[in-house]
């Protein structure tokens, strides 16, 4: 039995016409634990959607293991087979396709199946925790728990305010309301929750501020330098991401042969930079895309990690690779320079300074102490800031 009603969200940002069914959600018969749905746009076996994908997996985990009972639902191309098995949480991968091809990207992605699957799944949690970015998927999951009234969180990774243009704008129009009604939004840094303050300043809900989970290993370890050191890139080879800065620094290197330079991703438009580089330099590999099981094998047997990117919110592999003891090299625009810099885990260099990443790969790979102090740095970064129980605490404060 339904009943014709209208619903205004408790922010007055959505009015809608909807079908309100006089039958109680399975939430309201049972009450004994909180049940979460935790939703981003595409699962999907090479880690072509990055580091939101891998983070909604760990969360997760996490939060299976402290008691909540976990769905976790994405897209997942037709063809592909995202599922990881001896998960203590539950996993819907819907088939989804691009339906507006010239967008570029994930926003588009979509299918009528996830939409019924979405409202049935939103209809029987009490928490929807929601990787948000100006997208099709998180933006339908947002509204459908705004409509059926359950409590949402919104965690956009810095995917809203690291890129601003026209197309941003247009995309705004949807993204910003829906983003109003959220309970609690979750900022990766305080740096974060500034701009996305700026960028809604009509938000009156909760920020909550907390990095990504570090991935659990018994690998940590004060490094040196191995006879033939291998320099490596991790991420999707998209230009915000700035693979060429460290192309560059491989050309600059082909005398010197410092290092063997390693670069793994998916493509995200720049990949034709990169093979061209692996076909004219010996010292240069690219090993394609890489399952997200498989990053941490990778980083394992690599003496640096690089990360070039403009404006990165966080770094999951970046991050990984701290929590093993590798000396980072990043940009002095990546949100976690400044503590890179603060505990000496790397080195901090000029955007876009291929001069500088080579020169800062030379100090670390012919200074050994210099190497074993920044590696040492990263252990106890990771240890200070990132330690075992603090995701644990976040998301027991998170979904209560």
């Amino acid at each position: 039995m339904a009943t014709h009603a209208i619903y205004r969200s408790k922010h007055d940002s959505i009015k809608v016409k909807i079908w309100v069914s006089r039958e109680p959600d399975s939430t309201e018969t049972d009450a004994r634990v909180h049940r979460v749905l935790r939703v981003f746009t595409l699962a999907n076996s090479t880690g072509a959607y990055g580091g939101p994908a891998e983070t909604a997996a760990r969360q997760s985990r996490i939060a299976a293991d402290l008691g909540y009972r976990v769905q976790m639902l994405a897209g997942r191309l037709p063809c592909d087979a995202p599922y990881r098995r001896g998960q203590p949480y539950k996993q819907v991968f819907v088939p989804v396709k691009t339906l507006a091809p010239f967008s570029g990207g994930f926003s588009s992605m979509f299918s009528w199946a996830l939409a019924r699957q979405l409202w049935r799944s939103v209809g029987c949690v009490d928490i929807v925790h929601v990787s948000f970015a100006r997208e099709m998927i998180p933006a339908v999951a947002a509204f459908f728990s705004i409509v059926r009234r359950r409590r949402l969180i919104i965690q956009p990774h810095g995917m809203l305010t690291s890129r601003l243009g026209l197309k941003q704008f247009f995309a705004d129009i949807v993204a910003r309301p829906l983003y109003r009604c959220a309970d609690v939004v979750v900022a990766l840094t305080e740096h974060e929750k500034a701009d996305l303050a700026t960028w809604c300043p009509r938000y009156k809900g909760e920020y909550v501020v907390c990095g990504n989970p570090v991935p659990g290993h018994d690998r940590s370890r004060v490094r040196q330098p191995a006879k033939s050191p291998t320099a490596l890139f991790v991420a999707r080879l998209h230009p915000r991401k700035r693979v060429g800065t460290f192309v560059e620094a491989a050309w600059l290197d082909s005398e010197s042969k410092l290092a063997r330079f390693v670069v793994a991703g998916p493509d995200g438009g720049d990949l034709d930079i990169v093979t061209a580089a692996s076909r004219a330099l010996p010292n240069f590999d690219y090993v394609g895309a890489v399952a997200p099981e498989k990053v941490l094998d990778l980083l394992d047997s690599a003496d640096v990690f690089v990360l070039t990117s403009v404006k990165e919110p966080w770094g999951n592999v970046l991050v990984s690779a701290l929590s093993l003891g590798i000396p980072v090299i990043v940009n002095q625009s990546a949100a976690l320079a400044e503590t890179i810099q603060q505990f000496g885990a790397g080195v901090v260099v000029e955007d876009g300074n291929a001069h500088a990443v080579h020169a800062a790969l030379s100090e670390l790979l012919q200074d050994k102490v210099f190497y074993e102090a920044c590696s040492r740095g990263a252990l106890h970064l990771i240890q200070q800031r990132m330690g075992a129980g603090t995701q644990e605490a976040f998301l027991l404060r998170l979904y209560g």
